[in-house]
């Protein structure tokens, strides 16, 4: 698509020679990387990536300049012997800058941003126009070959009603780029079938079979589309469903509305007629008081209605206390005034799993297992067994929400580097969490800065072997300064802890938004020190998310990166999360030749990294 000009935007390709300047710069950089200091370079030995870059990149704006750099590279090559493993690599970056200085680098061809003079309008555009002049309120779908394609305005509706990628065209006679999405021939009547149950009209212009000339073929009405509502209370509010519709083999989410009774809107075709019944839940929410200590509030007896002691129910008796259902521990955390629903916390599984979810009884249900409790014995407690506490997920858990501070990665050279600075980053956010730690609080936003640089040892083996006498400093201060369990985890973690770019990381967002993910629950099962979560789009801030990370040092750094999230410390093969829980799953799993144990998926003997697909599959919503 890139060479043949169908993908690049005019801003995008007006970027190209400052990009390829860059993968020049990068080149000469690498040249050197690893060289030793006496070597004579472009920029001052020790200096950081981003900083030496930007030092090349300035170097190759002056012509004579460069041309000293090239000649400079091509007398250290001499130097370096041919068997070297980056040998190669270092006579490509010569012969690209020589093709740089010549204006021959060209990493995706020759692009040009300037169009022709009043250029002819091609045949499909014609058509095109054609069609939306004759039926101007339809979405036209165009032939082209075995592909039928909408364009405009049109795109962007079928896209989103479809739930297919949107992309651009380039077509003469239009401005600049058309928004364009297409389907393949087989799935055109489903396709059609779908635009018209949400009220579209659709023309369809096509190849005639017998004449081999391209006409309108089909004009199909739309009907209004039919809804059934469904609403289910999952945690953080009512998801609203269309019981008629289906997406992957679960009804259509239409909407939700939070605890608050905002709402959300995700069918933008939702006739008028159908919102009051949404609005009508939302209004009930508003108005339910929820009795809980927090909500007590001073207020004047002249500004409201007197209520009597019959009207509202008291339920404070019950807030706070524990109750045993199924064999589950339950916080009572809140009783609806208006409803009788009863909010509570599964602490069982919260401490079997390391996240919080709800569970919603009437109160007449949790009444009936607190009655036995009024019976029990109490137990002093001076003489109660104590009982194993598996750590909060939540760094603190004791500190309100409001002093805690999520860090956001805005580098997208976060993590680039050798392997010394790497290391050496490493070292500075070990030392700042030891002291957050120490203290018994949340790091600071400065703090954070620092430990965002931490990467793992990932790609670092050469740390812990004791023969290396290069890393012999390293070596003995990294045995110092980890305590021995975090130092085998550490060892054990070069295996397969490897960071993710933000670059990435922003990509795969971008995925999700093309497939309109805006809010919900998020599982990152490998989560290290919470890239996945520095780098949320502001488009699902709203999201839940929840990380698992087996090395200590590593997950309690995104602990403190990630101060609002919960960050379990375990293997995830030892995690018990409930199955299609999860609205997406992310991350950068571990790969690797050797298998975890985990009794329900062991006859699959799967390696470790089918291991964490196969399961984190399981965990997502079908």
């Amino acid at each position: 698509l890139i060479n043949t000009d169908r993908y690049l935007s005019d801003r995008d390709i007006s970027y190209i020679p400052e990009y390829e300047k860059k993968q020049i710069a990068e080149g000469i950089y690498y040249f050197y990387y690893g060289l030793p200091m006496e070597i004579s370079r472009p920029f001052p030995y020790g200096f950081e990536y981003r900083d030496a870059i930007k030092i090349i990149t300035d170097l190759l704006d002056d012509k004579g300049e460069t041309e000293k750099a090239l000649l400079q590279m091509k007398e250290n090559i001499l130097e370096i012997p041919l068997d070297n493993k980056h040998y190669e690599e270092r006579t490509q970056a010569i012969e690209n800058l020589e093709k740089y200085i010549k204006g021959e680098f060209a990493l995706f061809g020759k692009f040009s941003v300037q169009t022709k003079e009043n250029p002819s309008p091609s045949p499909l555009w014609l058509e095109y126009q054609g069609i939306k002049e004759e039926y101007p309120d339809s979405i036209a779908v165009l032939q082209v070959g075995d592909f039928f394609e909408f364009w405009g305005e049109d795109a962007k509706v079928a896209a989103e009603v479809l739930d297919i990628n949107i992309t651009e065209r380039i077509i003469e006679g239009s401005e600049n780029r058309l928004p364009m999405c297409g389907i393949p021939s087989h799935t055109l009547e489903d396709s059609i079938n779908t635009l018209t149950n949400h009220g579209y009209t659709v023309a369809l212009h096509g190849k005639d079979d017998k004449t081999g000339e391209m006409q309108t073929l089909l004009i199909v009405s739309g009907e209004e589309k039919q809804y059934d509502l469904g609403f289910g209370y999952l945690g953080n509010g009512l998801t609203v469903w269309n019981r008629l519709e289906e997406v992957n083999g679960d009804y259509k989410t239409v909407a939700h509305i939070d605890n608050d009774g905002n709402i959300t809107y995700y069918d933008k075709e939702m006739p008028e007629n159908i919102k009051p019944q949404i609005q009508a839940q939302a209004e009930t929410l508003k108005q339910e008081e929820v009795l809980t200590p927090a909500d007590e509030k001073e207020v004047d007896s002249d500004d409201v209605d007197t209520i009597s002691d019959e009207e509202t129910p008291d339920y404070s008796d019950i807030i706070g206390k524990e109750v045993v259902i199924d064999n589950h521990r339950f916080l009572i955390e809140s009783v609806s005034a208006f409803s009788g629903d009863v909010s509570m916390r599964d602490l069982t599984f919260e401490e079997q799993s390391g996240f919080p979810i709800s569970r919603s009884e009437k109160i007449e249900v949790v009444r009936q297992y607190l009655e036995p409790e009024k019976e029990e014995k109490l137990t002093p407690t001076f003489i109660k067994p104590k009982t194993d506490k598996v750590p909060n997920t939540m760094v603190y858990p004791e500190i309100e929400m409001s002093q805690r501070h999520n860090f956001v990665i805005t580098d997208d050279e976060l993590g680039y580097g050798g392997a010394k600075e790497k290391y050496k980053n490493n070292i500075e956010a070990i030392r700042v969490l030891k002291d957050c730690e120490g203290d018994n609080r949340l790091a600071t936003p400065q703090e954070q800065e620092i430990l965002s640089r931490y990467v793992g040892w990932g790609g670092l083996p050469d740390v812990f072997d004791e023969s290396k006498s290069n890393w012999s400093t390293e070596y003995l201060q990294l045995k110092t300064i980890l305590a021995p369990d975090e130092y085998e985890q550490a060892r054990a973690s070069t295996l397969n802890a490897h960071y993710t770019s933000p670059t990435v990381i922003k990509a795969m967002y971008k995925a999700l938004e093309n497939m309109n993910f805006k809010q919900g629950n998020i599982l990152e099962p490998s989560c290290g020190t919470g890239n996945f979560m520095g780098l949320v789009p502001d488009s699902m801030a709203e999201s839940k998310i929840y990380g698992i990370e087996l090395d200590s040092i590593t997950g309690r750094i995104a602990q403190q990166l990630y101060q609002k999230n919960s960050v379990a410390i375990q293997g995830f093969e030892d995690t018990m999360l409930p199955d299609s829980f999860f609205d997406v799953a992310v991350g950068n799993v571990p790969f690797g030749n050797y298998k975890v144990l985990d009794k329900k998926y062991d006859k699959l003997n799967f390696l470790i990294h089918d291991y964490f697909f196969a399961k984190t599959l399981d965990k997502v919503r079908p």
